[in-house]
């Protein structure tokens, strides 16, 4: 009695994690932690593809703005940098984007400004490396930036125009909002590098 009791809990402890599992959709994700290794590689409506540092991975918004505060990371070599903008537009003393200093505008993690756009967009939850329409993106466009506050997507250039290559049934399809359940093809697939900056003059 003991073995079978022993065997019937292990088979029901296996079927209560089997039913309460739910995949990510445009509804629900489920654990936003979670996330494939295979989505964070690929580079989904424009995001960003694992640990590239090509020149269009970098962020426009890194130690940009009024909140912004770039600090030296090198051990026993204390040092905050002047970030005042001159008359000329440019900073007295701009943050370096060698890996010697971080960037921040508030005191915990997710107050940092990170050097390269984010390659867990569009990744949480367990969701799959294209933008289907039960898995739809957020948008890439500026405008829609702090709309969604999922981050950029890489830049735009002359090399990289953000064609999204839509295909009816297929995709890449897009969220209309954030608080909708609508969807339409993805637009475009890269951000415009102009930085934006939002009423509470964080950058996007």
């Amino acid at each position: 009695m003991l073995v079978l009791g022993i065997i019937v809990g292990v088979q029901m402890f296996h079927l209560v994690h089997a039913v309460t599992y739910i995949p990510a959709t445009r509804f629900f994700v489920w654990k936003d932690i979670l996330h494939r290794s295979d989505c964070i590689l690929s580079s989904k409506a424009g995001k960003r593809s694992g640990n590239n540092t090509h020149y269009e991975d970098m962020n426009p918004c890194f130690c940009k703005g009024t909140l912004a505060t770039c600090y030296s990371t090198i051990k026993n070599s204390p040092k905050t940098y002047n970030l005042t903008v001159l008359a000329d537009g440019s900073q007295a003393e701009p943050c370096p984007t060698n890996g010697i200093a971080k960037c921040k505008q508030g005191d915990s993690h997710a107050d940092r400004i990170h050097r390269w756009v984010p390659a867990l967009r569009d990744c949480h939850g367990g969701q799959l490396t294209r933008c289907t329409m039960d898995q739809p993106c957020t948008p890439c466009e500026r405008s829609t930036l702090p709309t969604f506050k999922q981050g950029r997507c890489t830049t735009c250039s002359t090399k990289n125009s953000g064609d999204c290559k839509f295909v009816p049934g297929v995709g890449p399809y897009c969220l209309v909002s954030p608080t909708s359940k609508a969807i339409e093809p993805c637009t475009r697939c890269c951000t415009e590098p102009e930085p934006l900056f939002d009423s509470g003059g964080y950058c996007w």
